[in-house]
């Protein structure tokens, strides 16, 4: 439960945060909900927090989790179908977001 929360309140600080290519606070959150997440990949309630959150995240928000992009796309072939799902829609929404990068 006390994760779950964790990973939620991190997510709310991301998604609900300025531009975050240039805010600190986002990136930093974002690198915690990611490491929270990566360390629990079965805990549904971690995925589904995470999910929300890659969800609230516009364009300029999701780019908070462009740092981590080795770290999360060294997890396409781990874990079940639900960590899955949500890793493909973060990855495709930062794809969409910074093309050019």
């Amino acid at each position: 439960a006390l994760l779950v929360e964790a990973v939620g309140a991190l997510g709310d600080v991301v998604a609900d945060g300025a531009d975050a290519s240039s805010d600190g606070l986002a990136k930093r959150a974002a690198a915690t909900v990611v490491s929270l997440w990566l360390a629990h990949p079965d805990d549904a309630g971690a995925t589904a927090s995470v999910a929300n959150c890659v969800a609230r995240c516009a364009g300029s928000q999701i780019l908070a989790f462009e740092p981590l992009l080795y770290q999360l796309s060294s997890r396409l072939a781990a874990h079940g179908a639900g960590f899955q799902k949500v890793l493909a829609d973060l990855l495709k929404k930062l794809a969409a977001a910074a093309p050019a990068r």
